[in-house]
């Protein structure tokens, strides 16, 4: 998208950046770059369709997700929906599979945990599973992780529908977009932020994704709270409001695990 065709919220936030001096922007830029590449590093594909390009690749659903080595064991962290759309798909097609990078499952009998009320669920890799799913492991200190308060910040990642490519040799290419955000309210298993655009400026990318962009797809992404320039995971993004300017994100801690 050409800089004159940038929505006004962004020409509006750009200028105000601008009024920063020069280094000050530079730094803002390069910090927020290198925060947005660590958590996409953390960030990993669902699919959900029918293998080997039997189907066309846009009949493909997908999703995100982020691994997290709990103890010894590597859990795959989603949205519940996610797994439902799964099951509908499966009743009428037995053909469909569930895949996680480069690697297919039923995700049935590896469930560790799952709440359709807080749109979350858990599932085991094995071992051999990691080195054919392509995003980094995330190694938390502790389990639990910390939650995030209102008015800190965290940033997140997933792949969103409107910058999906279907090939026509049977491909889906999807390519993630993340951000920062304040945290607007929590409860005991969830946080919700709302996407403030007067302050949001680019950090790489054309432009900021413009309002109405459809951004599902990016249900289960990772969100990592931000505290003294550190990143801890905390959550996953479960759902949007309307216009999708407003994010619910459920806390990693609501899946209740037995480690």
């Amino acid at each position: 998208m050409p800089d004159d065709e940038l929505h006004q919220t962004e020409l509006e936030a750009e200028a105000t950046f601008a009024r920063f001096p020069k280094e000050v922007q530079d730094r803002i830029r390069a910090e927020g770059d290198a925060i947005g590449q660590r958590v996409i590093d953390h960030l990993n594909q669902v699919l959900i369709g029918v293998p080997g390009g039997i189907a066309p690749p846009e009949e493909a659903n997908h999703a995100s997700g982020v691994v997290v080595l709990i103890g010894s064991r590597p859990v795959f962290f989603t949205a519940q929906h996610v797994i439902a759309k799964y099951r509908e798909r499966r009743a009428s097609d037995p053909r469909v599979v569930f895949q996680i990078g480069n690697v297919s499952f039923d995700p049935e009998p590896r469930l560790l945990f799952e709440s359709a009320r807080d749109d979350i669920v858990a599932m085991a890799l094995n071992i051999s599973d990691q080195s054919r799913v392509p995003g980094h492991t995330w190694i938390p200190a502790s389990w639990p992780p910390v939650a995030p308060n209102r008015g800190e910040f965290v940033a997140f990642a997933g792949f969103p529908v409107d910058y999906r490519v279907n090939e026509d040799t049977g491909i889906v290419d999807l390519a993630a977009i993340g951000g920062i955000m304040k945290v607007a309210s929590t409860t005991g298993t969830s946080i919700r932020c709302v996407m403030e655009r007067e302050r949001l400026i680019k950090t790489r990318g054309p432009h900021v994704p413009p309002p109405g962009t459809r951004l599902w797809g990016m249900s289960g992404g990772p969100v990592f709270r931000m505290v003294d320039g550190e990143l801890d995971l905390a959550a996953i993004v479960t759902d949007f409001g309307e216009n999708f300017e407003v994010f619910m994100m459920t806390l990693l801690g609501a899946a209740e695990l037995s480690l």
